[in-house]
């Protein structure tokens, strides 16, 4: 997956010996100060297992720590005294993991530097030097995970993608090893309409992110501003042609982790226009659903590089409430393809006696990788065009310019 050639000279006979150099340069006998080993107690005092401590050192310091890089002399290689990072607060990607693990070393949580790549080379060359090997996170061999305390809108227990699937190098154990190549995202929506006899709507939507992104969306929503918020929500609407206003409510956005709920109620200006036939978009989301990922996955009608492809398992559902003086001439068609990176199927249903419309999209993505080939583009396209011939269908109704129930008959 890695771009161009490249030409590696060392004078390092293999990777253990590279890792032994990092490890007795990184060597601070700073680490055990008092203050580091009391801000780690203070944090995990109510804290019972080594996941907990980890997760809550790791939350500080990537919401308390900037990431500035200043490199003199050494410091290109070798991370400052991990007291030094406390007091000044800022540091680069090898200050983050000296002061992080020793946090962790004062609460007894076992941990070592780990050495990636990060950037387009996902292979290392067979002898070890810096320049490929540019960006350090954590490894936390107890609980057989990584943690990358640059990222200040990852959570716990997910990286973000340009540490995935990469070889590391484990400077404690002197050997190499390898990030996590996938992880899963799961949302569920649920889009309920009512339309009005004259064709305008209201609506609630509701989306549920579980996963590696919704850590992310909840730190864009905890810096907006009242005005970014509401053009957010016009943006949403936008990107699915609809025109309208909302109120967004979200779940707790001061927590670190866990799902996100979003919920948006509105109005719709002239979804349909009334008194004659028409279609209906057979919307099962707004924006970031399965229509925004086929949409990108289709952004190239022909790939020649690789691309990001994450996994997702998609839920969406639906409901359209027209008035009396609406009927449906026309539903679209249940969709189901198959092949080996995606599954997909939707479903329509009418119900004449409440005159409501539901619909459902459930979808899954099974790559093996965070980085797709374009091989593997062509073999998922006629799957992914089948999607995209989904998310476009729409209902077709007929109406009046009034429900029948409100016209009154006039003797001549």
């Amino acid at each position: 997956m890695s771009y161009g050639d490249r030409l590696m000279v060392s004078t390092f006979p293999d990777y253990a010996a590279f890792a032994a150099t990092y490890r007795t340069s990184a060597a601070d006998p700073s680490a055990r100060e008092p203050t580091v080993t009391r801000l780690a107690q203070q944090l995990t005092a109510h804290d019972h297992t080594p996941r907990d401590k980890a997760k809550t050192l790791y939350d500080w310091v990537r919401r308390n720590v900037r990431y500035v890089a200043i490199n003199v002399g050494r410091g290109a290689v070798v991370p400052h005294r991990a007291s030094a990072i406390l007091a000044d607060r800022y540091g680069d990607c090898k200050d983050h993991v000296a002061l992080y693990g020793a946090l962790l070393d004062a609460v007894g949580v076992r941990n070592e530097p780990a050495l990636i790549s990060s950037g387009t080379i996902y292979t290392l060359p067979s002898v070890p030097g810096y320049g490929v090997i540019n960006h350090v996170i954590t490894w936390l061999p107890d609980l057989q995970q990584y943690a990358d305390s640059t990222a200040s809108n990852v959570e716990f227990g997910f990286l973000p993608s340009s540490d995935m699937n990469r070889p590391t190098v484990l400077i404690g154990q002197g050997v190499l090893a390898h990030t996590p190549a996938t992880a899963l995202m799961t949302r569920s929506t649920d889009l309920s309409i009512k339309v009005e006899p004259d064709g305008s709507a209201s609506f609630t939507y509701r989306m549920e992110d579980t996963g590696p992104f919704a850590e992310q969306a909840r730190a864009r929503l905890r810096t907006q501003s009242p005005a970014q918020r509401e053009e957010s929500i016009e943006a949403e609407l936008r990107s699915v042609n609809l025109r309208g206003n909302a109120t967004l409510t979200t779940s707790d956005l001061t927590v670190a982790d866990g799902p996100l709920t979003v919920t948006m109620n509105g109005t719709l200006e002239s979804l349909v226009v009334p008194g004659a036939a028409a279609s209906i978009r057979a919307l099962t989301s707004l924006a970031g659903g399965v229509e925004a990922d086929t949409r990108y996955w289709l952004g190239e009608r022909q790939r020649t590089q690789p691309f990001i492809c994450h996994n997702v398992a998609v839920h969406e559902h639906a409901r359209i409430e027209l008035p009396a003086n609406f009927r449906v001439l026309d539903m679209p068609e249940a969709k189901r393809t198959q092949d080996r990176f995606v599954d997909f199927q939707s479903q329509y249903t009418f119900e004449p006696l409440s005159n409501v419309v539901t619909m459902t999209r459930d979808g899954a993505t099974h790559f093996a990788s965070e980085v797709c080939t374009p091989e593997d583009f062509a073999q998922m396209r006629p799957a992914l065009e089948a999607i995209g011939r989904d998310v476009r269908a729409e209902v077709i109704v007929r109406s009046t310019l009034t429900e029948p129930s409100s016209v009154v008959s006039q003797a001549p």
